[in-house]
């Protein structure tokens, strides 16, 4: 999920890889002097081939090989020559924070197709990855990893969209083909849980540190708020049984929610019926109206008694 924190964490990235090369030349440098510095305190002290290499790297610029003798040959010739210029080390880059972009958004849930952004993918890249299933079916790709990158805060605002089993047509054409999730981890605050996607049972189970529960219907519901989501490919036959199958963890999880608009419905008409017999009931204790009939009613009881 791109945002412009991502795009800076990528500048962050470049500056970052360009700064430990530079690092890399000037440890060269420094290890180089030092080496120098020890010949002119120990006249007698011969090179090593690791440190032959190391001065020749920093002298010319290029990785030499060969063996002691040659490379001392090399050495003599090579020192002779002007030195590099003294690198000068800038401070190193610091990673983006939240700071540097525009303020977040309150209370606007973003959404986002899956299968729109996994068609954006030209060439692989750090948001999507697929690992070599070495099976019986040869080198097929059997398996990819979708990882969702998002700000914390709004973490609970943010829904991906037909997750649980979708049509992968990208520029990769190894990714291209259906697929049905297998498992996916699902971060709340600082804390892990892991749930499988159990076809056979047509459940998910969960996996939360060293404890189990089995049929957690509401594994579809977090699945769009899922930090990493393991997809398995199938057939274009097993897709479609999926997807119009009755018998889901989709369909149990739209019959959960059926039942419990159902019980929030009866709840209300409840609580709506009861608020107007009683508002009724007091209006009616204390019109006048009451008060005659209530003493219409004594009167009359009165009377008959007395008779």
């Amino acid at each position: 999920v791109s945002s412009e924190l991502g795009e800076n964490q990528k500048a962050y990235k470049k500056k970052l890889a360009e700064w430990t090369k530079l690092k890399a030349r000037k440890d060269l440098e420094l290890k180089a002097k030092l080496l120098l510095q020890q010949q002119d305190s120990q006249p007698n002290k011969k090179f090593t081939t690791a440190e032959l290499i190391a001065l020749l790297k920093w002298k010319t610029g290029q990785a030499t090989k060969g063996k002691i003798e040659e490379l001392r040959n090399l050495w003599n010739s090579a020192k002779t020559l002007d030195p590099p210029e003294d690198i000068v080390l800038p401070p190193q880059p610091q990673p983006p924070t939240e700071t540097h972009k525009s303020p977040l958004p309150k209370s606007q849930v973003t959404n986002y197709d899956l299968q729109i952004e996994l068609s954006k993918i030209k060439v692989p890249g750090n948001d999507c990855y697929y690992h070599r299933y070495l099976g019986d079916s040869g080198s097929a790709t059997k398996y990819f990893v979708v990882g969702v990158d998002c700000f914390p805060k709004v973490r609970f605002e943010k829904r991906i969209n037909n997750a649980i089993a979708l049509k992968v047509q990208c520029g990769v054409e190894e990714f291209c083909g259906y697929a049905i999730i297998k498992s996916f981890i699902y971060l709340c605050d600082t804390h892990y849980t892991v749930y499988v996607h159990e076809r056979g049972t047509n459940q998910w189970n969960l996996y939360d540190d060293e404890l189990f529960y089995s049929n957690v219907v509401e594994g579809t519901a977090f699945v769009r708020h899922a930090t990493y989501m393991l997809y398995e490919y199938c057939t274009e036959d097993a897709f479609k049984s999926f997807v119009t199958s009755s018998e889901t963890v989709v369909s149990k999880w739209d019959s959960l929610v059926a039942k419990v608009l159902k019980m929030i419905h009866l709840f209300y008409f409840f609580a709506t019926c009861c608020s107007v017999t009683v508002t009724a009931l007091r209006r009616l204790r204390n019109s006048n109206k009451l008060r005659a009939i209530t003493s219409a009613a004594a009167t009359t009881a009165f009377s008959s008694s007395s008779s």
